[in-house]
């Protein structure tokens, strides 16, 4: 009984921090470069993207190499299942793809470029909820803020840029092989989220 109420108050504690970073709407950042747009083609080279960007990441917790990973992986869930509000999901799938490709960076300076490029993967996955649940959250006619969707772009010009940096520096194949099908998985929703933004997407 001790221990269930003892992890029931570190996930009560590992929760509240996360509810408020959720619910905290970050500003656009101020960046030199062009966002992109409906008309960016899904195969651009990354060196058409402006690499310039002042969008930061959020610092990443603990990684999948802690022991209480588990537990944060547990707090996710059950914030997940209570944030009703469409537009605070979204930006909670956001912030999910921005923390665990963080980790990845984590993982990659420890070493770890096997499990790195798995939590880049989870990133990515998160990325195409938040963008996939923008497309839903039009359907039921709901306004989508227009500071979502810049978020959305600053966040995808920022995945392909620091994944296409760490292919450049992977020596392993096989990780260099997962993190290419990444960055055309972030290409794709680039695309995605352009086709969304185009004229009569009503945003």
């Amino acid at each position: 009984m001790k221990k269930a109420l003892i992890l029931i108050l570190l996930i009560m504690m590992l929760v509240s921090p996360a509810v408020a970073l959720a619910a905290t709407p970050t500003p656009r950042p101020k960046s030199t470069s062009q966002a992109v747009n409906s008309n960016t083609p899904a195969d651009q080279d990354v060196a058409d993207v402006s690499q310039e960007t002042d969008y930061v990441l959020p610092y990443p917790g603990l990684l999948p190499d802690h022991p209480l990973y588990i537990i944060k992986q547990i707090r996710d869930y059950i914030l997940e299942f209570l944030i009703v509000d469409p537009i605070k999901k979204d930006e909670f799938y956001l912030l999910q793809a921005d923390k665990k490709l963080n980790m990845g960076l984590f993982l990659m300076e420890r070493g770890k470029s096997t499990m790195a490029a798995d939590i880049i993967g989870e990133a990515e996955q998160h990325m195409d909820r938040a963008v996939g649940w923008l497309a839903s959250i039009k359907q039921r006619g709901i306004d989508v803020p227009r500071h979502l969707v810049e978020r959305l772009e600053d966040a995808l010009i920022k995945h392909e840029v620091t994944i296409d940096e760490l292919i450049k520096k992977q020596p392993d194949e096989t990780v260099k092989t997962t993190l290419t099908g990444l960055l055309d998985v972030v290409k794709k929703l680039q695309s995605e989220l352009g086709k969304q933004m185009s004229p009569g997407a009503n945003l």
